[in-house]
């Protein structure tokens, strides 16, 4: 495989791997749950089931806080057997440190607490988590819209082509930001919401590297013998021309996780993007800006943010020449 022979892109798809694999994992490294209880009144995961107090006290139908003393209680009346995460926090438990927030990094908090009080390593490695997931399903969505119409636009040609291909233009040439700003100020913005409307707008690159494709297969011989031999429109597009033209497409895709992750984190600095109290690097970023003395606010999330960036692009670099025709190495 040609992508092996390109060092930095398979080290960069090697790293994002890791990344992803820490941070898809977080809830079992980093959390204010225990994994596994285990005492005389039968077998608990916390990390995986939401339990009420009266499972272990006398208590109210709330989601039990296992930190409290009450908690420590029932461990040692019961002589339980608790096995908890690494590192004990979540990206919403406020500190109970009497050190002023923002906090400096310490034994209890290594990255620090934001201005709230809240963990900045959990709250960094669950806002990672979130910023990758929205930019594979911006990846996937924009994708998906970019082939089909790539390659209506490129088997139809003529002038159903040159109109559409107008209006794709009007398409992008629209705000990108502003419009998803003006959206979330009607609607109340979620994860999935803004991974679909970024999706409207992402699919041009796709699309223009998909329509190229067919517009220069439509003329070759193969198809012009399977038109022929009585092949329907559907079948020439699909089991025809888009697998020899897909390479292109594909070649497109890291570039789109690394668009809609810089979306997602500008959304979140200026306020409009995932709802209040979200785990997100453009979050922390906002806070860092109006919080100047505690530079740790800033430093951390837009060094997670670059290195996110810097290996998306070299892995995309190394698909891109892995997949490009033209190249014998």
């Amino acid at each position: 495989m040609r992508f092996k022979s390109h060092k930095r892109g398979l080290w960069a798809l090697r790293l994002l791997i890791v990344m992803i694999g820490i941070t898809f994992t977080v809830e079992f490294w980093s959390n204010d749950k225990p994994l596994l209880i285990v005492c005389d009144t039968g077998v608990f995961f916390p990390i995986l089931r939401y339990y009420p107090e009266t499972y272990f006290m006398k208590g109210e139908d709330l989601e039990m806080d296992y930190l409290t003393s009450e908690f420590n209680i029932f461990v040692k009346k019961h002589r339980a057997w608790v096995i908890w995460p690494p590192y004990r926090h979540s990206p919403y438990r406020l500190s109970e440190s009497n050190h002023p927030v923002p906090s400096a990094p310490c034994a209890l908090h290594v990255l620090g607490t934001d201005e709230q009080g809240r963990d900045l390593l959990a709250r960094l490695v669950y806002g990672t988590r979130i910023c990758l997931t929205f930019g594979l399903c911006v990846a996937v969505f924009g994708t998906i819209l970019g082939i089909f119409i790539g390659a209506i636009q490129g088997y139809w040609g003529g002038k159903f082509d040159l109109y559409t291909q107008r209006l794709v233009e009007i398409w992008s040439g629209l705000p990108v930001l502003f419009m998803l700003m003006i959206i979330a100020n009607f609607l109340t913005p979620s994860l999935e919401f803004l991974a679909i409307v970024m999706a409207l707008f992402n699919w041009r690159p796709v699309s223009a590297a998909i329509r190229a494709e067919f517009l220069k297969a439509r003329g070759l011989p193969y198809v012009l013998s399977a038109k022929v031999l009585g092949a329907t429109d559907f079948r020439m597009m699909w089991r025809h021309i888009l697998p020899n033209a897909m390479a292109t497409g594909i070649a497109q895709f890291p570039f789109l996780v690394n668009s809609g992750i810089a979306s997602l984190a500008s959304l979140d600095f200026l306020g409009v993007g995932l709802k209040a109290g979200t785990p997100s690097l453009g979050e922390l970023l906002q806070q860092a800006k109006s919080n100047l003395h505690a530079p740790w606010l800033g430093i951390y999330p837009l060094c997670m943010l670059a290195i996110i960036l810097i290996l998306v692009t070299l892995t995309g670099e190394g698909l891109r020449d892995a997949l490009d025709p033209g190249r014998t190495s």
